[in-house]
């Protein structure tokens, strides 16, 4: 534990991974010893603090509540780096604003100051907590101008190689105080090209821990980009303490050369014939090679019947990359033996609700479908469109050096609006199809109510609706899964106050109409949306786990990341309205309730779906997604989970 390198913890969501991380660190401050780095391990570095990183100001101040509750001041000391000032007069000593941080070593506040001092082991139990967003912009200063006499104004050039466009023509500032460095949430950085990738290779902590529940959240290679953070520091434990694996697997350049780099994994595999290798085995390090995984992925992508071996030499991967292993409700008892978990945390009831309109309704659905569908085609055959037009599986593939096509994504949204709801298809018509992200949700105002709805669809030429039943009945026209919806909160949540609901959408537009017809009802309800600010998100989420607030509906758009928050105090039901564009980004979101500390014995998913529309193809989609990834883990501990996933 002392000694690590870090590593990846992929349990499932509410497992306690932070209470995982922190009890690490909090045996690391009791045992460390002071840090050496250089070849030789002689330079002496002395104590440092940790850097946990979060996605959000919301998940950070989480992060520093939990730490704060479980362990005391001599175990571990939190220091809240981002976020606003805390309201609680105890938690004002623990908070470093950002003049402080500028001027670090000189900074006047104690813990802060402590944190900073190497010569004690102390500093050890420090662990620095920030956003991601919020350290990427503090860990790289601009060059210092210097004036002579009568000369003109001088830049100092940074002391350090450089690296690229991001890095070019600043000084390293911040990186260099932290020993070790949690990345919770760690698809933050799946692209190795990104700021916050670079920032993390430039800092060259010792220790990386990768923390999340969706660690390759759209693909398998997402997995690459924290690769690239841990490949260093193992590539130098096997040159100096393994010196002889490194000379025989990787000097001979077996690893790096011909068509076959992942030939290491078969190695693994002849070796582990005459019976499993311990899972702290050197040899399995092989696995944590960005380029061995990147060809071995590669060959998986070009095989086309199966995946055959190269899905088994997979598992090296997710079996050794892990501090502790813990994914999917099991970790270890021994080399060998595991232990399931499946009973620490509620485990989800999920299934699929099949929908189809009503018989009255079912012409004008069908008309509007084929008025997107119409609409989706002529956008892929556009010659003035942005991007080749190519489709692969029935969706719009984006040519990476184009761009995407954006025509042909806003009728493909199009398409999951009319799945939603026929009435809010019309408005999306009458708004001429702005209802994108980024002009919709910064019109969102409170007297946008359904009677400016009914007026603007129907041109005002038709009587308004005088009761809430009419209403009512005029906005579920066309939508089975508005029906559904206010079917199963009115049997499910309703009859409970202390009970509350989690929506899931992936349209912006559509999440304001389900908050619409909410509020239509007089049910209080509320939107996560990429408008509001953080203090706004942070109250929402409060409110919402709150058991005497009035909020009973949480609306969550795939879009805003709610990953890392806690939603299971007073809610243990989940609808699923659209599906994501793959399980793994709505497993972020909709797997909020399901902790460790849940008070019901289960947590109940239901996700929707219209047939005949636009969410068969998500759902398609995401079933051949999630397949894939089953196949891809055949001999692990996932493969249970994500083949169940695949048959729903």
């Amino acid at each position: 534990m002392v000694s690590t390198i870090g590593g990846y913890v992929a349990d499932d969501a509410g497992m306690g991974k932070t209470l995982l991380i922190a009890l690490a660190m909090a045996i690391y401050a009791q045992w460390c010893e002071p840090e050496k780095s250089g070849v030789t391990g002689k330079k002496h570095i002395g104590y440092r603090p940790s850097l946990y990183l979060a996605p959000s100001a919301g998940v950070a101040e989480q992060a520093y509540q939990t730490i704060r509750k479980h362990f005391p001041d001599r175990a571990l000391i939190p220091l809240l780096c981002s976020g606003d000032y805390p309201d609680a007069a105890e938690d004002a000593a623990y908070y470093v604003d950002k003049e402080e941080l500028r001027a670090g070593k000189k900074t006047k506040h104690k813990h802060f100051k402590a944190a900073l001092n190497t010569k004690h082991m102390t500093t050890a139990k420090y662990i620095m907590i920030s956003t991601y967003r919020s350290n990427l912009f503090r860990s790289w200063k601009k060059p210092k101008s210097e004036k002579g006499k009568g000369e003109k104004k001088k830049v100092k050039k940074a002391k350090r190689s450089k690296t690229d466009n991001f890095t070019e023509g600043k000084d390293l500032h911040q990186l260099k105080w932290y020993g070790r460095v949690i990345y919770d949430e760690c698809q933050e950085i799946r692209n190795y090209h990104t700021q916050t990738n670079e920032t993390g290779r430039e800092r060259k902590a010792p220790v990386n821990l990768m923390v999340s529940a969706t660690a390759t959240l759209n693909d398998e290679s997402d997995i690459l980009g924290s690769l690239s953070l841990l490949w260093p520091n193992i590539e130098q434990r096997l040159k100096t303490k393994h010196s002889d694996i490194w000379k025989s697997w990787y000097k001979n350049g077996k690893a790096l050369q011909g068509e076959t780099p992942w030939s290491l994994l078969e190695d693994l595999a002849d070796i582990e014939e005459g019976g499993p290798i311990d899972l702290q085995d050197p040899r399995r390090l092989a696995a944590f090679n960005p380029w061995v995984i990147q060809k071995l992925l590669e060959c998986m992508r070009n095989l086309a019947y199966g995946l055959g071996k190269a899905g088994l030499y997979y598992k090296y991967l997710t079996e050794t990359g892990q501090l502790l292993r813990n994914p999917s409700t099991h970790m270890p008892v021994n080399a060998t033996q595991k232990l399931s978990l499946a009973k620490l945390v509620p485990q989800p009831h999920i299934r699929t609700e099949l929908l189809r309109p009503a018989l009255e309704e079912h012409r004008d659905v069908e008309i509007m479908q084929m008025l997107a569908a119409k609409m989706y085609c002529k956008a892929l055959t556009d010659p003035n469109n942005k991007g080749p037009a190519k489709v692969q599986n029935g969706r719009p593939q984006e040519d990476k050096k184009d761009g995407p096509m954006l025509s042909v994504v806003a009728q493909a949204r199009f398409g999951s609006i009319v799945a939603s709801s026929y009435q809010a298809a019309n408005l999306h018509l009458m708004l001429d199809g702005e209802t994108t992200v980024d002009k919709f949700d910064r019109r969102r105002h409170k007297l946008h109510n359904a009677q400016l709805m009914f007026g603007d669809v129907t041109d005002w030429q038709q009587d308004m609706p005088t009761t809430q039943r009419e209403m009512m009945k005029w906005l579920s026209y066309g939508s089975p899964k508005l029906r559904y919806l206010i079917e199963y909160y009115a049997t499910k949540v309703m009859r409970s106050p202390d009970r509350k609901l989690m929506v899931c959408e992936d349209i912006p537009f559509s999440a304001w109409f389900w908050e619409l017809a909410f509020a239509t009802m007089n049910i209080p309800a509320a939107t996560y949306h990429g408008d509001l600010s953080e203090k706004q998100r942070r109250k929402m989420v409060a409110d919402f786990n709150d058991p005497n607030s009035t909020l009973r509906v949480l609306i969550c758009e795939y879009g805003c990341t709610v990953a890392g928050m806690n939603f299971q105090k007073c809610c243990n039901d989940v609808f699923v309205c659209t599906a994501g564009v793959n399980l793994h980004i709505e497993h972020q979101v909709q797997y909020r309730p399901c902790r460790a500390d849940q008070v019901k014995p289960q947590v109940n998913i239901v996700r929707a779906c219209v047939m005949g529309t636009e969410d068969e193809l998500r759902e398609d989609s995401a079933a051949r997604k999630m397949l894939a990834m089953a196949n891809l883990s055949m001999g692990s501990a996932d493969y249970p989970m994500l083949a169940k996933w695949a048959s729903l």
